[in-house]
């Protein structure tokens, strides 16, 4: 008898601990999302061709920017979309008269919120992993720059392709975004969308009874305000 209540509880011990384990809120970001992000330097000043240019730097506004990713699944035997937002985002833009040089765009992936924390802790730890140091930045980095025809004028806005290497959960991917870019009131708003598959990251989703499926594909899209520091 002693040794059935002894078994018990000790599974009662262990589900509760397992309970308290995978429903702890996610720790805080390592390192500010500013701190690792690439900076780019604009062409020096003093050369010719570097005047010619008409370089500006623009910085993204972490507080004026999303980044949000939506999947589709069966919860519960009905269609629901899953979506995740952070505003913890970092990049540089580099303006000239010729293009806009897109620096590396950095999403610290432990960040994303959803409608639901248990959600939020799913998939820190068991989808992206980014409560792992090594995963904890989701990054894009363009290939090349956007060409321009014109001087991007204010209040005008460019639409184009941006290919570039994704980098989630450790796995780096071709990608390409399509991106609008604008200039408005000395600010540049950049805004871009892609959709990529989970498999070919290795993002696996944890079996659980209420989830029937989801889907392969995710989208993914990035609004970004950038302000300009020099």
């Amino acid at each position: 008898m002693n040794k059935t209540i002894t078994t018990v509880v000790i599974i009662v011990v262990i589900i509760l601990a397992a309970f308290f384990y995978f429903t702890r809120p996610v720790s805080a970001p390592t390192e500010s999302v500013e701190s690792v992000a690439e900076k780019l330097v604009p062409t020096s000043q003093g050369d010719v061709d570097a005047r010619a240019l008409d370089e500006k730097l623009y910085r993204v506004s972490k507080s004026q920017s999303q980044v949000q990713f939506s999947i589709n699944e069966v919860l519960r035997g009905s269609p629901f979309t899953a979506v995740g937002r952070t505003s913890e985002v970092a990049g540089d833009f580099l303006v000239s008269n010729r293009a806009v040089k897109v620096g590396t765009m950095t999403v610290n992936a432990k960040t994303f919120k959803t409608d639901s924390t248990q959600r939020d802790g799913a998939i820190v730890r068991f989808i992206l992993k980014s409560d792992q140091p090594a995963n904890e930045f989701i990054t894009f980095k363009p290939s090349q720059p956007i060409a321009l025809a014109l001087p991007l004028a204010e209040g005008k806005q460019i639409s184009a392709n941006l290919s570039g290497d994704l980098t989630i959960s450790g796995v780096t991917k071709p990608a390409i975004f399509a991106v609008r870019v604008q200039i408005q009131n000395q600010k540049l708003l950049v805004t871009g969308e892609t959709i990529v598959k989970r498999s070919d990251f290795n993002l696996k989703i944890p079996e659980l009874s209420f989830i029937a499926s989801v889907d392969d594909e995710v989208g993914i899209s990035v609004s970004t305000v950038a302000e300009m520091i020099q």
